[in-house]
């Protein structure tokens, strides 16, 4: 609660609220009350995904204390703490806060291991911030990311492994940023030139991967007849990207498949399309955009299959 930060998040489920946890409170004698006020008040009920924001004027280093509800036992799951952090650190991040130390309730730290902890920590708070910046000539200093996030209470062991889980989380984050980048970017720009491309930088960055982009004379060689006709319709070339993970040499009959559509605008149909929905066709490509996201996760990640 003292460590030098610019806020503290608090994570408090209804009933905390009902009777505010021993952890919490040197935390509220230190505030002289201000958060048995605020609940006594009923400005905060710990109800799921609502918050409060408290001002601590200079009675602890952190300026803000942000109350975040996480609801009843049935909400407790570890996509519901990503969506708690998702909820803080958007609400930071807003407020041009890059430092904060946040409070591992005692409920959480018993409901789930400290690596999963950590993994949706760190993917909640590289997912929840991220903004699409990429025509941005003078980027807005609220689209700032964390810079650090102290966590507590933890004991030495448990530390070790929530940070282990952030160093996973941060991977699969940062992969699922990058590749929401792909779907966010228009079609003139995100051809299947530049995903082949991207793909290309992506199978560079280790030694375990392997591409293949098969071209149009081989497309018509294999009798890859959909993808030609819809291709057909389009000024840049298709491709069909086959990138190989072999993180598994001892198993080299085993594999598995992940397949993704990466059709860079649906014009299927367009006739009937609604206008107002037309820019949203851009994102039929998303689930190849996906693929080579999870396959930059896998790198990243190390992991030991094909």
């Amino acid at each position: 609660f003292f460590t030098k930060t610019d806020a503290i998040v608090v994570p408090m489920s209804e009933a905390a609220v009902a009777r505010l946890p021993t952890e919490l409170k040197p935390l509220d004698r230190a505030l002289d009350g201000l958060i048995t006020t605020a609940v006594a008040i009923g400005d905060f009920k710990g109800e799921e995904h609502t918050t409060f924001t408290l001002l601590s004027n200079g009675k602890i280093p952190a300026a803000r204390i942000l109350l975040v509800g996480i609801g009843k036992p049935k909400d407790r799951t570890l996509l519901e703490w990503q969506h708690v952090i998702g909820i803080a650190a958007r609400m930071l991040q807003a407020a041009r806060v890059t430092r904060w130390a946040l409070v591992l309730p005692r409920e959480i730290r018993r409901a789930f291991r400290p690596e999963l902890l950590g993994q949706m920590t760190a993917k909640g708070a590289f997912v929840a911030t991220y903004h699409f910046t990429q025509y941005k000539s003078d980027l807005n200093a609220a689209f700032l990311q964390p810079e650090a996030i102290v966590v507590g209470p933890l004991t030495a062991g448990e530390r070790r492994r929530f940070e282990s889980g952030v160093r996973e989380g941060s991977v699969v984050g940062q992969a699922m940023n990058w590749m929401r980048d792909f779907g966010n970017m228009p079609s003139s720009d995100a051809t299947p030139t530049f995903l082949a491309d991207q793909a290309s930088a992506l199978a560079k960055t280790d030694k375990r991967f392997k591409l293949k982009v098969i071209d149009r004379p081989e497309m018509e060689k294999l009798g890859m007849g959909a993808l030609l006709g819809v291709a057909r319709g389009a000024a840049t070339p298709p491709k069909c990207i086959v990138l190989e993970w072999r993180g598994d040499p001892k198993q080299p009959k085993e594999w598995r498949a992940l397949v993704g559509k990466a059709i860079t605008f649906d014009s299927g149909g367009i006739s009937i399309k609604p206008g107002d929905k037309m820019d949203e066709m851009k994102f039929d490509m998303s689930g190849g955009a996906a693929v080579l996201g999870g396959m930059k996760a896998i790198a990243g990640l190390g992991l030991k299959l094909n």
